[in-house]
């Protein structure tokens, strides 16, 4: 027997990696502690300390050795390693051979998307948004299909288009489908060099569509026989220039309908419509409808728009036989004691303007309005400008045009 005559010891073995992952790319000091370990410094430190994944090795560029257990290895981590968990393994000295922490250290892709502003939109909605990446190599291509996405499932909506701003900073338009899917989608960019694909999970989040509304018509009224613009304002509107402008913008009230006779659409939100209002056409409220682009309803704003009698004087055209000069004709009747009728003729087109005053020279109502080349008449009720009955007694009416001006008396008796 000889006694003492063989020795076990404690198996070395690596207890601790701090850090213990870097991203792809990243430099970095990783410190390594042993126990039962036999590091020592040596002059050359090329497979001394370095991470293993299968046949991938990376190797320390260079380690300091603080004792036995314990040292600092310097590493560079290539922007194509691999991601997920590597083995760390030590050389030690003497007989000791090799000690290794299997997945002791693991790599994550560098390249990631920090923020997507905005980071959401309903249904149907067209907007840019703009993506930060960290460690990205976005770059302008000449095919943008693909290159910015988000996805949900199997489903993907592609940006329309794509600003690269620089290698960490984009802008994409999309244009969301009113049938979208709801709720949270990754967004993905696909990266040049053979980066591939970065993708922020449940970065963006489609919503439910806004009711579209019209919120505002400008005027909101006018006088029958009227010419005029109409600015129309939506909310979630999709208005849309097209070819063909008939029933893209109309007023109706019951059965009747004026459509515009122009249109253009200065964005979605927002257009400009032409009316020509009948001096016939019925007075009261009209709803305001537009046709919006293809795909989506008609939105309408119920009692959006006014057709007004001219404050007590109501206006006609008749035959349109062409006067040879200007004509005023006396009212009829004359007296009158609830309403009388002004005629008057134009030989050309003119800008007319029509005043009734009392026998003291005060202003009791006018009007004025443009009017093509023909015969017409106005209507008087016996208000003033307040929709107040006149007292009896003489009053003057008077027409200015470029034709000719003319005044003449009427008797108002009740």
């Amino acid at each position: 027997t000889l006694t003492d005559g063989f020795r076990i010891k404690s198996a070395a073995q690596i207890i601790s990696v701090v850090p213990d992952s870097a991203n792809q790319g990243e430099s970095l000091t990783v410190s390594i502690t042993g126990q039962n370990t036999i590091f020592a410094q040596g002059s050359d430190v090329t497979n001394s300390v370095w991470f293993a994944q299968g046949s991938n090795t990376i190797n320390a560029t260079s380690v300091t050795v603080h004792n036995a257990t314990s040292l600092s290895a310097d590493f560079e981590i290539p922007l194509s390693a691999e991601t997920g968990w590597w083995d760390v393994s030590v050389f030690q000295v003497g007989d000791q051979g090799i000690v290794t922490l299997t997945d002791g250290f693991r790599i994550k892709s560098a390249a990631q998307i920090i923020s997507v502003v905005p980071d959401s939109a309903n249904q149907g909605e067209s907007l840019t948004v703009s993506i930060t990446g960290q460690n990205t190599t976005f770059a302008q291509g000449s095919d943008v299909t693909n290159s910015v996405w988000f996805s949900q499932g199997s489903s993907t909506i592609n940006a329309a288009s794509v600003t690269v701003h620089n290698a960490t900073s984009l802008s994409a338009d999309f244009e969301i489908p009113l049938s979208a899917e709801t709720g949270w989608w990754d967004v993905s960019v696909f990266q040049v060099g053979g980066q591939g694909i970065v993708t922020l999970d449940n970065g963006f989040k489609i919503t439910p569509s806004a009711e579209p509304v019209i919120v505002s018509v400008v005027p909101d009224s006018a006088y029958q026989g009227e010419s005029l613009n109409v600015t129309i304002t939506g909310e979630n509107t999709h208005f849309e220039q097209g070819s063909e402008t008939v029933n893209i913008v109309w007023f109706s009230q019951g059965s009747s309908t004026i459509e515009a006779t122009s249109v253009n659409v200065t964005s979605k939100t927002q257009l400009d419509a032409h009316f020509e209002i009948a001096e016939d056409a019925p007075l009261g409220l009209w709803d305001v409808s537009v046709k919006q682009g293809e795909g989506f309803d008609v939105v309408t704003l119920q009692n959006g728009f006014e057709i007004k009698l001219v404050s007590g004087i109501n206006q006609n055209s008749s035959a349109r036989n062409i006067p040879a000069s200007f004509e005023l004709a006396q009212n009829f009747p004359n007296p009158f004691n609830a309403t009388t009728k002004i005629k008057f003729g134009l030989p050309e087109a003119s800008n007319v303007k029509f005043y009734i005053y009392d026998i003291l020279g005060n202003l009791v109502k006018e009007v004025a309005q443009n009017y093509d080349r023909g015969y017409y008449s106005i209507t008087w009720d016996g208000t003033d400008a307040r929709g107040l009955a006149v007292a009896t007694g003489i009053y003057i009416y008077r027409l200015e045009t470029s034709c000719g001006t003319s005044f003449k008396k009427m008797l108002m008796l009740k």
